[in-house]
């Protein structure tokens, strides 16, 4: 345990020189109002096999900075131990990131790509780093995270993968960084149904694909989600799960591009048959990048099966459809593509919008 030596927070009350290692199911307790300062570009704190437990207050947080007070001057707070007990409540992280690690200030990796990492994070403020706020890797996973705020920091304030969607909540806070957006590497898959909540800034798709395995990704009113080239939303078709992007006129839900011209990304395709897939009041901007599905099947904002022996399923109203290289909506196979107030094979549909697509508004 490290006890709170000087009430004055302005004192270090611990001055750290190389990079703690808490091993063999050891635990570190650092106690409210403790203030850590890391000597060089080398330093920090790993878990690898024990715990880390700092939980402040309010009003006596547990401050962790640099010593000196720049971008990247420590290497951060490493968790690659499956601990429950890991935690970090009422800190403040600063200064960390630095090119000695993986530049962020709060590393959650799973040991060999297997076996998980866990940390419950809450009320805690991460600030200045040389890169990232906050990085979890695809098969780790946060005990709960809620009211954290990510800021000032060189690159985007989280990055995570596929198995995190939902994890992250609308209380916390993601802007003032070098990248305004949460990132998502397209690793792993959504196998839980899970909320991806509307934040201040959108989120990015870096690179592969959100892939929905068993579990329904529900979209709330108002989020915003970009793709970078070669990227998608996919509802697999080995799977049985959903795509549920419900906004709301006011609070439409985006799916768009990073550029702002056709072909800027693939799109969202939905292969399976699930009647809970569904579109309402969503704008798809952009797509039709590259065509989808296992037979290549189409180049459209939205493809809805990808071959002759599925029987895809979406429900697709009030959205507004623009700017695809290809068609609007493609289907392929044997669809059922329902809207206001029936369904269409092949007709446009009135209750949606499609403008300025390269082909027709709906094709196969």
């Amino acid at each position: 345990t490290w006890p709170d030596i000087n009430e004055d927070m302005t004192v270090p009350d611990y001055i750290v020189r190389g990079n703690i290692v808490i091993e063999d199911d050891v635990m570190l307790t650092v106690m409210p109002g403790v203030v850590v300062q890391f000597e060089s570009a080398g330093d920090g704190i790993t878990v690898a096999n024990g715990a880390l437990r700092a939980v402040g207050r309010g009003d006596k947080p547990i401050i962790f900075k640099g010593l000196r007070e720049n971008k990247g001057s420590w290497l951060g707070l490493q968790f690659f131990s499956n601990d429950a007990r890991n935690e970090l409540a009422y800190c403040k992280v600063m200064h960390a990131g630095s090119t000695n690690g993986s530049q962020t200030a709060i590393n959650v990796k799973g040991n060999l790509g297997i076996y998980p990492a866990q940390l419950k994070i809450s009320n805690t403020e991460v600030s200045q780093s040389g890169g990232y706020g906050i990085i979890i890797d695809k098969v780790s996973h946060f005990g709960s995270f809620r009211t954290n705020s990510f800021h000032e920091c060189d690159r985007a304030g989280a990055r995570i993968t596929n198995p995190q969607i939902g994890s992250l909540d609308a209380s916390s806070n993601f802007f003032g960084n070098v990248l305004n957006y949460v990132e998502i590497l397209g690793e792993g898959v959504v196998n839980y149904n899970v909320t991806l909540p509307r934040l201040a800034v959108p989120y990015l798709v870096e690179n592969g694909d959100i892939r929905i395995m068993n579990g329904s990704l529900q979209v709330a009113p108002g989020a915003e989600i970009r793709f970078k080239p070669s990227t998608s939303i996919i509802v697999d078709e080995t799977g049985v799960g959903s795509l549920v992007a419900i906004g709301t006129a006011a609070q439409p839900i985006v799916f768009k591009g990073t550029q702002n011209i056709r072909a800027a990304w693939k799109g969202v395709a939905i292969f399976n048959a699930s009647t809970a897939n569904v579109l309402r009041y969503c704008t798809v901007d952009g797509g039709g990048q590259l065509p989808q599905g296992v037979l290549s099947a189409g180049r459209a904002n939205i493809v809805v099966g990808n071959s002759a022996l599925n029987y895809p399923y979406a429900n697709i109203e009030n959205c507004i459809i623009k700017n695809s290289a290809g068609y609007g909506i493609y289907h392929g196979g044997n669809p059922s593509i329902n809207v206001n107030p029936g369904q269409i094979n092949g007709t446009a549909a009135t209750a949606n919008q499609f403008i300025n697509n390269a082909a027709a508004n709906i094709g196969n």
